[in-house]
């Protein structure tokens, strides 16, 4: 049976590909987005960041080396107070969107919008997570839990 050695292992990747990124944040407090105004998700709550690309008062991710990027997780709107409309998430590469989801929600209704992109960062570039909602009125963002809104980073390759 060959021997295993995880050092070693982890020394080749690195060698071939560069550090592994792996950061995961969540808000700390329930966020609210005005209505029609792309709003940066605060995302202020570090639980992992292997290489510190993440920046807790910018809401910013930076990447430390090329490679192509998985970002997931969610945000989560409790429910808009007056009338239905779409809750929006979005993605920003350099200041400029270039994903986003979107679904519509129903008057006094909770929803969870998944945040699940992949993406080819340049060493430097930065991301960021908006929110984004149209239903004429200003609407909290659900829970300040980690299950409501957080955000994974993860460096494929």
């Amino acid at each position: 049976m060959p021997y295993y050695d995880r050092a070693t292992e982890k020394t080749y990747y690195d060698t071939l590909y560069g550090p592994l990124t792996n950061v995961r944040v969540s808000h700390n407090a329930a966020p609210s987005i005005v209505n029609a105004t792309a709003t940066r998700m605060p995302f202020a709550t570090e639980t992992t960041d292997t290489l510190g690309e993440w920046n807790t008062t910018t809401y910013r991710f930076t990447a430390a080396s090329a490679g192509w990027y998985l970002f997931q997780g969610n945000i989560q709107i409790t429910h808009f107070t007056a009338t239905a409309g779409d809750l929006y998430s979005a993605l920003y590469l350099n200041g400029a969107q270039v994903f986003q989801h979107s679904f519509p929600v129903a008057v006094n209704s909770t929803f969870k919008l998944p945040i699940h992109w992949i993406m080819y960062m340049a060493a430097t570039d930065y991301a960021e997570i908006y929110g984004y909602v149209t239903n004429g009125t200003s609407n909290t963002m659900g829970s300040a839990t980690e299950a409501a809104h957080n955000l994974q980073i993860t460096r494929l390759r």
